[in-house]
């Protein structure tokens, strides 16, 4: 499948794109969330990790998923507050990052393990992605 696309209006110039040639438009954010969490489009940049991690919470209260998150981070009650769950994950996992002379939890590596928890459907089936 094919899709025309035009790259000059003087003189009118369309090229074809096959898929993969061309990055993808997306039609929207939510569509673009969901394509990142299902890890159909890379996560260029690790600092993005929390945002789609925040999303999939979002997704995964939506839509009544509550209790194996909450089992899995060791959360007495469900959250909306993805700081909360990555807490708790990066304690869990023991994931620890070097800050100069100290060390702390690595919420962009538990964001990112958060995200492929979601992604293998250990907090149920895939969530509408």
């Amino acid at each position: 499948m094919s899709e025309k696309v035009k790259i000059s209006d003087r003189p009118k110039v369309f090229v074809r794109d096959t898929p993969g040639i061309l990055e993808p438009r997306l039609k929207s954010p939510d569509e673009s969330f969901r394509l990142l969490l299902a890890n159909c489009i890379p996560i260029q940049q690790r600092e993005l990790s929390d945002i789609i991690a925040d999303y999939g919470l979002f997704l995964l209260n939506k839509y009544d998923k509550q209790r194996l998150y909450m089992k899995y981070c060791e959360l007495d009650k469900p959250t909306d507050d993805i700081l909360t769950v990555l807490l708790s994950l990066a304690k869990i996992k023991h994931c620890t990052q070097v800050y100069g002379d100290k060390r702390g939890y690595d919420l962009t590596g538990a964001a990112l393990h958060f995200i492929n928890e979601i992604n293998k459907g250990n907090f149920g089936k895939k969530v509408n992605v």
